[in-house]
């Protein structure tokens, strides 16, 4: 298929079959180049393609009026992109961006470099970021280690500094080039191990080398050097159970921090790179190492490749420690007999023993000479045995704790026959521990969710005692003490079968119990989560002084209100004190984090209106209801009247959530006591307890007891004691 380009290189149109689909082609890398972030073609069926990078046919610069080239058959599918991309591979391939403001026509060709084209612009090495940068992301077989190269055109004015962000599977790696140095030749920026994905790229930005210069950008191209071998031997590949096999891993350019997985083929697995693992019953294995990096696994597999007989019998007889027993003590007491016993002479030996007899028994030979030997696996061959002239032993020093050994007698007969036991095997669990320590995976401390029915995750515990197990209670509440039980299992993840509520706080804990009991908390503590699908705004605030039509006798006044409330959990609320004096067209706002303002002046015998604004951090707003003051210089102040009368007034508002404003008035001195109580007359919080002047009083409630905590949802009472006034109210306190 052919497409026409007009001789000021802009796109005609064309049309055609694509791996036998209809296709429409758009190809305009000059474009409209004073469009930020050209180009935006869009349409299902459309592809992008560039000439300057197409199979060498041809470049834009010398396509002139009626020049056809020929367009590379094989593409990716295609996504909304404001790049420019070279061909073949529309998301793997060359790219070219333009940050906005800043338009294409940074951008600057030269017909010159690899492939007869390369594309340059201005070096802007004052700036954080790059406004033109190019990426080149390559489509790779396989993971592997790769040289890099790039090509280096010949240019007057190249930069000295240009430094090349190596994206590969370990890190990004920033390399220096002295671009004036090269002359169209290739340059070494490294080796690296590479696996093929978007991740794995080469950028180049402006913002780099020095004023007045610019910054060339032509091909990069890797270079397989080796690929992963993935191998493994044991030193046992048969024996008797339990066999104890030395895995080794023998493969070759594996990434330094790629994961290991071993499957043994017996249900176990392990994560080490060179293994040791015991085969405790009779069976053919297969053998299975994996290595995963990134997200590239790769593995290899041996059939059958470990086989294990039955375990001897033995020709004599241990005693003590039983096999798979686990043992309270660090310092055991080993007993054999040196010959075939019964199941009634085994019980009978084993009962002296455990109520601390030492058995007397009558030995046919007792001029023996015994070798225990005594390991943490059952491979003896690489230790030296315990010499012993009788037929028990007790450790001289304490065996360690939490570990598993394996045990074994030999002896000769006057015949010169080397005679065996069985190999048994016991753990040692003196005292017990609690679960290592472990951590929650999602949600973390203070994430917000915008899903309601999550899945609850953390990382797995181990519990270090011998054949200890565990498992995992998950807790969760709207309160660090109001935690309850959700989940008793093994698993480490879950998703809850009722759903959250919106715009909550929530905690919750993973506990990890082992079957003494002892437990270990994920992360030491509660997590604290909230939830909030849709950002909500606040609620207006509500003022409390001045009060409407208040006059004040300062230049100076306080303006008070209360917090407004966001049904936004974690949100933060910035306020907005806005007044103005009536009849004008002057409005004055104040910004700040707190309730109040007293550093605003005000001008004498004028009045003013004012309100207060809440805005969450997402920009939401709600406004306060709008008050009038009254400023005056006159001593009137003086003559205000005092109240009448002893008075309790009705809090507000009423419901409320989180804050309420309770009002008294005192026409006399009096010491004053203002109580919360609940229901059954307990005290929650005494929230004035002094003597006060006579005048009018406003306090606040902020739905806490006093010991700084939210109480629950109900009716509260309040009450005053003025001298001999006492009255009681009712409020509601709604979460």
């Amino acid at each position: 298929m052919c497409v026409w380009l007009t001789s000021s290189g802009h796109l005609v149109l064309g049309k055609g079959i694509v791996d036998g689909k209809k296709t429409l082609i758009f190809n305009d890398p000059y474009g409209n180049k004073n469009t930020p972030g050209y180009p935006s073609y869009d349409c299902e069926g459309a592809r992008y393609d560039w000439p300057g990078y197409n199979e060498g046919n041809v470049n834009l610069a010398s396509a002139g009026s009626g020049i056809p080239w020929i367009i590379a058959t094989t593409y990716s599918p295609i996504t909304r992109a404001d790049t420019l991309v070279d061909d073949k591979q529309l998301e793997k391939g060359f790219y070219l961006h333009t940050a906005y403001p800043a338009s294409m026509i940074k951008w600057k060709d030269k017909i010159s470099g690899y492939h007869n084209h390369y594309w340059y612009c201005n070096s802007r090495p004052s700036t954080d970021t790059d406004t033109c940068y190019a990426t080149w992301t390559p489509d790779l077989p396989e993971l592997g280690w790769y040289d890099v190269y790039a090509y280096i055109p010949r240019y007057s004015e190249a930069t000295t500094g240009a430094v090349y962000h190596i994206q590969h599977s370990d890190t990004v790696l920033l390399v220096p080039i002295n671009q004036s140095l090269y002359n169209d030749e290739w340059v070494h920026l490294g080796h690296y191990i590479f696996h093929s994905g978007p991740k794995a790229n080469i950028r180049l930005g402006d913002g780099c080398g020095e004023t007045g210069k610019v910054v060339l950008f032509d091909a990069v191209k890797w270079v397989p050097e080796r690929s992963l071998e993935i191998d493994f031997a044991a030193n046992n590949n048969t024996g008797l159970a339990p066999l104890t096999v030395r895995f080794t891993n023998f493969s070759e350019y594996l990434p330094a921090n790629c994961q290991l997985r071993w499957d043994f083929g017996d249900g176990n697995f392990s994560d080490l790179c060179d293994p040791i693992h015991i085969y405790r019953e009779a069976g053919d294995y297969d053998v299975q190492l994996t290595v995963i990096y990134s997200d590239t696994i790769q593995s290899i597999q041996k059939s059958t490749y470990i086989h294990v007989d039955p375990p001897f019998a033995g020709d004599f007889s241990l005693i003590v420690p039983e096999t798979h027993s686990v043992l309270r003590t660090a310092t055991p007491l080993f007993f054999w007999v040196p010959e075939p016993i019964n199941k009634s002479q085994r019980k009978i030996l084993t009962d002296d023993l455990k109520n601390g007899v030492l058995p007397q028994i009558a030995l046919s030979n007792t001029n023996l000479e015994y070798q225990l030997f005594l390991h943490t696996n059952s491979d003896f061959g690489e230790i030296a045995p315990i010499n012993v002239d009788t037929n028990f032993y007790r450790p001289e020093y304490p065996l360690e704790e939490n570990r598993e050994y394996f045990w074994q007698v030999q002896y000769v007969t006057n015949a010169d026959d080397t005679l065996c036991s069985a190999i048994w095997s016991f753990g040692v669990d003196v005292q017990n521990s609690a679960p290592q320590e472990f951590a929650v995976e999602y949600p973390v401390d203070d994430e917000v969710l915008v899903n309601l029915t999550p899945e609850f995750s953390w990382n797995a515990s181990e519990d270090p005692d011998f054949q200890d197990s565990l498992f995992y209670r998950m807790k969760i509440g709207t309160g660090q003490h109001q935690l309850h039980s959700v989940y008793e299992g093994h698993r480490t993840k879950i998703v809850l079968n009722d759903s959250l509520w919106d715009n909550q706080v929530y905690y919750w804990q993973v506990e990890a119990e082992d079957q003494a009991g002892a437990i270990t908390i994920a992360n030491g503590h509660p997590i604290v989560f909230y939830t909030n699908i849709e950002n909500e705004a606040p609620a207006p605030p509500i003022l409390i002084n001045p009060k409407n039509c208040d006059y004040v006798f300062t230049q100076y006044p306080v303006f008070e209100w209360l917090p407004a409330t966001d049904p936004d959990p974690n949100d933060e609320i910035r306020y907005y004190l806005r007044y103005w004096a009536v009849e004008s067209t002057v409005r004055y706002v104040y910004p700040t984090d707190t309730t109040y303002c007293d550093i605003r002046r005000l001008k004498y015998n004028y009045e003013y209106y004012w309100c207060v604004e809440a805005e969450d951090r997402d920009g939401l707003t709600a406004i306060s209801d709008t008050f009038l003051l009254k400023t005056s210089s006159s001593a009137i102040e003086d003559e205000i009247d005092l109240p009448k009368e002893f008075a309790l007034h009705s809090n507000y508002p009423n419901p409320f959530n989180p804050t309420t404003v309770i009002g008294y008035d005192l026409p006399e001195e009096a010491q004053v006591t203002l109580a919360i109580y609940d229901l059954i007359g307990r005290e929650v919080i005494r929230l004035v307890n002094s003597k006060k002047s006579p005048g009018f009083y406003r306090v606040v409630w902020d739905g806490k007891n006093s010991r700084g905590q939210l109480v629950s949802s109900g009716v509260y009472l309040y009450r005053i004691h003025a001298g001999k006034f006492s009255r009681t109210n009712k409020m509601i306190f709604m979460q």
